[in-house]
């Protein structure tokens, strides 16, 4: 009974099948490492059948999936074997805790939004104590003082000769205060013709199922979630755009205004891939 058992295993024990063809075709756990682009510690993992210490099952699908590729092996016969060990139901990918340290120390465009407007109010309220509690009444006084010294020097009123350029003068100076004072709302206007005029497409294409977090240029956050190869992600934003992946080996292809997108001076760390994307055609 107990060698049915043994045998039983064997007959679907995966890590074991990959790493005798590995052997054949005389490959190094180093070399395959490097071939589908994961540490060489998964590997040896995957071998020893330790999967519930790789992660989520969609994960460990995925790299049996490369691997048995890689070695000449069917994939799916494969994942069937990975299946009958590991009855677990799919869940969710789970982010890696370096996606979380990163997330903590990035510092977004909103943030320091929200910190200058906090600067701002500060300095505002410390104005208005100082305004309040300040010495104000010598300068009346002084003010009150000058006005008086000054009157015995001034005629009458109707003794002033009225100048007809002096009258157009003031009302040239009304009229520019007044042009001064509306200038500030075309700005406001400006730039919301601006951000309209610029925003832009984004469209994400995968291979597989991929954690996935998107930022525009104001550090607002467009899409947080999974994407697949049955859900593309398509945004409108307006650029340059952060993107976060947790599972970088699905991304197969991002386009930005429909044009496809090469993906330069990204940062990546084991599955975790961050770059940013940007107009290329300005």
């Amino acid at each position: 009974m107990v060698e049915a058992v043994e045998k039983n295993k064997d007959e679907i024990n995966c890590g074991d099948r990959l790493a005798n063809k590995r052997k054949e075709k005389e490959l190094s756990v180093n070399q395959v490492a490097r071939e589908i682009k994961i540490e060489p510690h998964v590997i040896e993992m995957i071998e020893n059948n330790d999967f519930e210490s790789i992660g989520a099952p969609v994960f460990v699908k995925g790299y049996l999936r490369q691997y048995s590729e890689l070695v000449g092996l069917d994939p799916e016969l494969i994942i069937e074997k990975y299946n009958a060990i590991n009855s677990i139901e799919d869940s969710p990918p789970i982010v890696n805790d370096s996606v979380d340290q990163i997330s903590k120390y990035v510092l977004t465009p909103k943030i320091i939004i929200i910190a200058i407007f906090v600067i701002l109010i500060s300095l505002g309220v410390l104005a208005t104590v100082f305004g309040i509690f300040g010495n104000n009444e010598p300068v009346v006084i002084k003010m009150e003082t000058e006005t008086e010294s000054l009157e015995p020097l001034l005629p009458p009123v109707s003794e002033l000769p009225i100048d007809s350029s002096e009258i157009q003068m003031d009302e040239t100076l009304e009229m520019e205060t007044e042009t001064e004072s509306l200038e500030p709302l075309f700005p406001s206007i400006a730039d919301e013709f601006f951000i309209e005029e610029n925003m832009m497409n984004l469209n994400i294409i995968y291979s597989g199922l991929c954690w996935t977090e998107v930022f525009d240029a104001n550090g607002e956050r467009l899409f947080f979630g999974l994407g697949d190869q049955d859900r593309e992600v398509n945004i409108k934003g307006l650029p340059p755009f952060d993107v976060m992946l947790g599972a970088a080996d699905n991304l197969l292809e991002i386009k930005l205004e429909g044009r496809e997108y090469n993906v330069v001076d990204s940062v990546r760390r084991g599955e975790v891939l961050r770059f940013t994307v940007v107009d290329d055609q300005t």
